[in-house]
């Protein structure tokens, strides 16, 4: 597999914005800790976040048509520790610009 992309300077980085809806699932007691910056409940998180993009940009690429992103997840300790596995699905009914665009946006 290759390497991932290195990541552009943050004054090349385009203007972006999204907004929909998001929401998570994993096996961690309601209100899940990990959000706060705490252990997770049992050690270890395997989860699912989900984003539905309603409306957004990213430079002159356009989101407007519902578009999912979703997250699976694996850690253990806490989530600050850098010691996270991550996998991305996008959806399928992206075109390549914004495919590449919401990878970027989601993956830095």
């Amino acid at each position: 597999m290759p390497p991932p992309p290195q990541p552009l300077p943050i004054d090349q980085v385009p203007e972006w914005r999204i907004t929909g809806d998001w929401w998570d699932l994993c096996h961690c007691a309601i209100g899940c800790p990990c959000n706060f910056g705490a252990d997770p409940t049992l050690g270890y998180c395997d989860g699912v976040l989900t984003w539905l993009i309603r409306d957004g940009h990213y430079g002159g690429v356009k989101f407007q048509n519902g578009l999912a992103v979703v997250l699976i997840n694996h850690f253990e300790g806490n989530v600050m520790q850098n010691n996270r596995e991550f996998g991305f699905l996008i959806d399928d009914r992206a075109d390549a610009a914004q495919r590449d665009a919401l990878r970027k946006i989601f993956t830095g």
